[in-house]
């Protein structure tokens, strides 16, 4: 899947999630990538912050945020997480 079409669906899902709509495997995988990010080094409110860097889970070297605005990130099921935390 593009980047595009996940950023598409990421956004697609957070507003089905505010509607109520959103599948519920969906939207319980959302909850726990959530609070994965609650405590990330990169975060920056509601952003996956491109500026500050992190260690990458897998491979110990340090990366930047990816930039994108976390909750629809973490609604979009083939979005991956820059530091490889989901």
């Amino acid at each position: 899947m593009s980047k595009i079409s996940e950023i598409l669906v990421g956004w697609g899902n957070a507003l089905k999630e505010k509607l109520g709509l959103l599948d519920n495997t969906i939207s319980e995988e959302a909850k726990r990538r959530m609070l994965i990010c609650d405590g990330c080094e990169v975060r920056n409110l509601w952003m996956c912050d491109s500026d500050k860097l992190g260690k990458d889970k897998l491979t110990g070297e340090m990366k930047s945020g990816c930039g994108c605005v976390i909750f629809p990130k973490a609604t979009s099921p083939d979005s991956k997480c820059p530091l490889n935390k989901w």
